[in-house]
């Protein structure tokens, strides 16, 4: 169904609505270990997203992305994309996703045997989610 409301969204021009029904299929696709197929949707919503500057789909897609790219162990881009969400989400005041973040950043340090930055970032995590 969500492919079908991708391609309704997108025969109206309506950007938004195909970045954010792209995200949810990404979610799916995720849920059901299809990393390239999530991958190569969030990349086309990240598109849309920045096209119509959308902060708040691009927070949400950031943080699929570094989700996605730490089980592949691929920490480096899941680090770049976990900045780039705290630094849009702070901006926007979405400090639940802020806190997110840095909880995957600290996930991300302990999966590197990183414990002062594990530690560190857990505390931002706090200091976010509280």
């Amino acid at each position: 169904q969500l492919s079908r409301a991708i391609d309704i969204f997108k025969s109206f021009h309506n950007e938004r609505g195909a970045a954010t029904a792209l995200h949810s299929r990404a979610e799916v696709y995720d849920a059901m270990q299809q990393h390239t197929s999530a991958l190569a949707d969030l990349e086309e919503a990240m598109v849309l997203n920045e096209k119509n500057r959308h902060d708040y789909n691009k927070v949400k897609c950031t943080l699929l992305f570094a989700k996605i790219y730490r089980e592949q162990k691929k920490y480096d881009l899941a680090k770049e994309k976990l900045e780039q969400s705290i630094a849009i989400s702070q901006k926007i005041k979405l400090t639940e996703d802020t806190s997110e973040a840095y909880r995957l950043l600290a996930e991300i340090s302990s999966d590197q045997a990183d414990f002062k930055n594990a530690y560190r970032y857990h505390q931002l995590h706090r200091v976010y989610y509280d």
